[in-house]
């Protein structure tokens, strides 16, 4: 049996899933299943049962985004299956490329002519010579790259098992596009097919290489599914005629939310009957967001009378009050914490031993965060941070509909500071050496002579981020901070993940310390 499957996990591409199932049923009639890490948008379901495409909800495995591929790999029921992206869209009949995977048995699409020596090919597979580098060097020497966003294989080959692990394996040690750069050093070992570039046809380059009347699945990737090039109308089109027929909201999706204007339209279908009708219904809009903060912070002797100070100030900001809040406790008694509302008090001795006190309380940002948080995104308000005037709507709700994983005040220089370890390497040449050692990729930064170094960075006092990508800084990070600062490490490695993120003037929301 032949089959399409797509991975999807959380809602910041579901309007593209929905615009690349809506093409795909114009294209193919036979059986698809769309696998979703976690819980459905109940729109998601109700347009899956429209379009008489299976839905299963899963828990995935500790794996970053680009993992999850590789591992609905292993859950699919199909015998052929061709797996599609959510930023596809389906232009042409896919009979040719399931025959390439019934007599190859896996598939891959070449990118744009790309080859594994150009530049930025070359850097993205040295980035895993630490852990693999024989098949670096073989698979630099491969003829073409390859793309993941679209593929295909037969149920249980065996590549697919070494690929969910080398996967897995890269990241842990933060490599990028695990998946699809796992399967550029593993793909040389087996036998494989690659489809030609109209089945990944480029938004941004395909136009230079073929007409787009050519293509047979556009990609949309990089976020640039909305503009004025050919690609990119027929994406248009295809999202008017599923948003006439359903009725779309953006889901956080900026660039759709452009085009909307802004307003939602009113969906069309009948949702499903939820099987738990005793169960509290599912937040959705402006409540889901609301759900989905934990507020953080961190005091000791020095910094408690501060906290007691502004605390009462923090609790008159819209968005605050009732919101779960951590705070990490060291050289105080509990007693002396009873004045905050229902926070969850946590005391903070470390597992390693350190005589730097700051390196002590800023680690629970990093480590005590990715350990006990249970939302999707945090808040980190330092014990002195304090605000001009009350706020009256919550400042976060924005940079959670915008998907960042990091927000904080921007900054413009990194300083060396409270560090007994400090001989005169800057903390920034100390973290190019620390993250070559983890993921053996070059270093960004020359040396600097000095403790002062100026670039855009962030000032954390009042910073938000996503939980999964603390949890992945706190992997890295392995017993103990590469340097003694929590925001220095923190946007390092967002800069070097490139993780989505954004420096916002926290005093124009009247945010002092």
């Amino acid at each position: 049996m032949r089959g399409v499957i797509y991975a999807h996990a959380g809602t910041a591409c579901l309007t593209r899933l929905i615009v690349s199932l809506h093409s795909l049923r114009k294209h193919w009639d036979g059986p698809a299943t769309v696998f979703q890490d976690g819980k459905a948008e109940p729109e998601l379901k109700a347009i899956c049962i429209d379009l008489k495409v299976d839905l299963v909800e899963y828990e995935s495995i500790d794996c970053n985004k680009y993992t999850k591929k590789c591992h609905v790999n292993t859950l699919t029921k199909y015998d052929d299956n061709m797996l599609l992206d959510a930023d596809t869209l389906v232009v042409s009949k896919l009979d040719p490329f399931f025959k390439w995977v019934e007599d190859h048995g896996l598939v891959f699409t070449n990118f744009c002519n790309w080859v594994p020596t150009g530049g930025t090919m070359s850097k993205r597979i040295r980035s895993w010579e630490s852990l693999y580098p024989e098949a670096v060097e073989t698979a630099l020497n491969y003829p073409v790259a390859l793309n993941t966003g679209i593929y295909g294989f037969k149920k249980d080959h065996p590549f697919l098992g070494g690929w969910l692990k080398t996967s897995v394996e890269g990241g842990k040690v933060g490599v990028p596009l695990t998946d699809e750069l796992a399967a550029q050093l593993l793909a040389q070992f087996f036998p494989h097919y690659v489809a030609p570039p109209e089945w990944n046809y480029s938004v941004r380059y395909g136009e230079a290489l073929q007409p787009v009347q050519e293509a047979k699945v556009i990609h949309l990737h990089g976020r640039k599914h909305v503009g004025d090039n050919a690609c990119q109308r027929l994406w248009r089109n295809e999202f008017d005629e599923a948003n006439r027929r359903w009725g779309l909201k953006w889901w956080g999706d900026k660039r759709v939310k452009k085009i909307m204007g802004g307003k939602a339209a009113k969906f069309k279908l009948p949702f499903e009957p939820t099987p738990e009708p005793e169960s509290l219904p599912e937040p959705e809009g402006k409540e889901a967001t609301a759900a989905a903060v934990t507020f953080v912070t961190a005091v000791d002797a020095k910094y408690l009378p501060k906290l007691e100070l502004y605390y009462p100030q923090w609790k008159l900001n819209a968005g605050f009050a009732g919101k779960p809040l951590i705070v990490y406790y060291h050289g105080i008694k509990e007693e002396q914490l009873q004045f905050l509302d229902n926070a969850r008090l946590i005391p903070w001795d470390v597992p390693f031993e350190t005589e730097n006190h700051r390196e002590r309380m800023l680690s629970a940002f990093v480590f005590g965060a990715a350990r006990d948080v249970e939302t999707p995104y945090w808040v980190k308000c330092d014990a002195d941070l304090h605000f001009a005037a009350a706020l009256e709507t919550p400042f976060w709700e924005a940079w959670i509909e915008k998907a960042y994983e990091v927000v904080g005040h921007r900054w413009g220089y990194t300083k060396v500071k409270g560090d007994p370890n400090y001989t005169g390497t800057h903390w920034l040449n100390t973290l190019d050496s620390w993250w070559t050692e983890k993921t053996g990729a070059e270093a960004v930064y020359p040396p600097i002579e000095g403790a002062r170094h100026s670039h855009q960075r962030i000032n954390s006092f009042l910073s938000m981020y996503s939980t999964e990508f603390t949890r992945k800084v706190a992997e890295l990070c392995g017993d103990r901070l590469p340097v003694p600062s929590q925001d220095t490490v923190v946007w390092y490695v967002a800069e070097r993940l490139d993780v989505s993120r954004y420096r916002n003037n926290m005093k124009k929301l009247g945010a002092h310390q």
